[in-house]
């Protein structure tokens, strides 16, 4: 994997992109902004650059890990006539490996995971507070498994770490998860034993997001991709299902998804009625919390809305995990490791779920479950919640394989690939590393 450039325009520009970060990419180095040597080893560098990472995840990650995967699995439908984005929403054999859009998917992951990758090796250099070299350590572990997540949701494989000799290996996606929840394993141990500072909380971490409960819900989650039913089950059951965790955004560090919907000028997606699941169950409450639907139809012809929720305004703040999600996962656990039927209960936590038993305001509001307790069944039941409560989280790409739903060459598909093509620009700068395509 060739980070050259990476490492030429990111680091430079930290400290202006901590304050004036929008969605786009950082391509362009600014002569008047701090070196690399003053990021790294001096403390309001390093801090910096923690708060930067933080905005990054925020916007330009989430706009690639949430945008793209949704056209692919239908969450989204394509408003403009841009060919990147119609060839998303196609899928299939139409996404080659040089659609701009897959490689910022890629890239973007691995630009979160340099920073992160950063922050680990050059943090304890630093003359830092006890609790504030552990939050900004442990924070960054974060952000690189989250990177590493998404790759693995995303493509069949991808790098553990990034790389300046274009020689990085590429491994299965299931390493890239079982890294993921190393790395988080060891940011939960190291808060515990040091916990974070007053000052981490204030200048870095800020009020609404909870570090250590979004570790715990990350580790849980990426558990439950890797097939870990125990531990993923174990590990949401330590998530404090009362409290919230949020992204913060502003004026400044617009929400990338109304960003792309709603800006003059970027109108380039909407959300497709019904979640664009045909599994939407009548007098679903959640429908109305994260869109409007209309008239309107995007330029396939697809029955579009207006988003609400967490993507109503430029500021509206953006979930870093959802409370129902625990709850699934814990019914997926349940299903996997005792019987179908006992993971009824879990699922009726999120179904009978209000607006007000949930911190974000999220709740179906539904009967409780009352059909067969089968696998295939209760499987379908677990996706339609899924597809529901997590719309718009970038995991139903990874939903949909696992929990056995129609693919690109099954009647009726509900998503339009398997994995993502490998991008060009990766297999041009490492090809003696890069695995061959997925066909579809």
């Amino acid at each position: 994997m060739r980070l050259n450039h990476f490492k030429k325009t990111i680091i430079p520009g930290l400290l202006l992109f901590a304050f004036t970060l929008s969605g786009c990419d950082l391509d362009v180095t600014n002569p008047n902004t701090a070196s690399e040597e003053e990021v790294l080893n001096t403390r309001e560098g390093i801090i910096n650059l923690a708060t930067g990472i933080q905005a990054y995840h925020a916007t330009s990650f989430l706009e690639a890990s949430v945008v793209d995967p949704g056209l692919t699995t239908f969450e989204l439908a394509t408003i403009t006539t841009l060919a990147n984005y119609l060839e998303m929403e196609s899928g299939g054999t139409d996404l080659q490996n040089d659609n701009p859009n897959v490689l910022r998917v890629w890239s973007r992951s691995y630009r979160l995971m340099n920073m992160a990758e950063q922050l680990i090796e050059n943090t304890g250099g630093v003359e830092l507070a006890p609790g504030t070299q552990s939050g900004i350590i442990a924070l960054a572990h974060f952000h690189k498994a989250a990177a590493l997540g998404v790759l693995g949701q995303n493509f069949a494989g991808g790098a553990l770490n990034t790389d300046q000799t274009e020689n990085a290996g590429i491994v299965d996606r299931m390493e890239l998860f079982a890294e993921a929840v190393s790395l988080l394993d060891d940011a939960i141990d190291l808060i515990r034993d040091t916990p974070i500072s007053a000052e981490f909380e204030n200048r870095i971490q800020g009020d609404d997001f909870d570090l250590e409960n979004t570790l715990l819900a990350y580790k849980a989650r990426f558990l439950l991709f890797s097939g870990e039913y125990q531990a993923a089950y174990d590990a949401a059951g330590e998530v404090d299902l009362s409290a919230s965790s949020w992204f913060s955004l502003d004026a400044q560090n617009r929400n990338p998804i109304y960003n792309i919907y709603s800006v003059t000028g970027l109108e380039y997606v909407a959300p497709r009625t019904g979640f664009g699941t045909p599994l939407l169950e009548d007098g679903d409450a959640r429908l109305e919390f994260y869109m409007e639907e209309t008239e309107e139809t995007s330029v396939n012809d697809v029955p579009i809305g207006e988003l609400r929720g967490f993507f109503e305004t430029e500021s509206s703040n953006i979930p870093a995990y959802l409370a129902g999600e625990m709850m699934l996962i814990q019914a997926e656990a349940v299903a996997n490791l005792q019987s179908p039927a006992d993971a009824v209960p879990y699922i009726d936590m999120v179904r009978t779920k209000t607006a007000d038993d949930d911190p974000y305001d999220l709740g179906a509001d539904l009967d409780a479950y009352d059909g067969d307790t089968d696998m295939d069944s209760i499987m379908e039941e677990i996706y339609r919640q899924r597809a529901a409560e997590l719309y718009l989280t970038g995991m139903r790409f990874e939903d949909s394989r696992r929990l056995g739903r129609p693919g690109p060459n099954d009647a009726n598909p509900e998503r339009n690939r398997t994995f993502y093509p490998y991008p060009e620009r990766e297999r041009l700068n490492n090809p003696d590393n890069v695995p061959p395509n997925p066909s579809i």
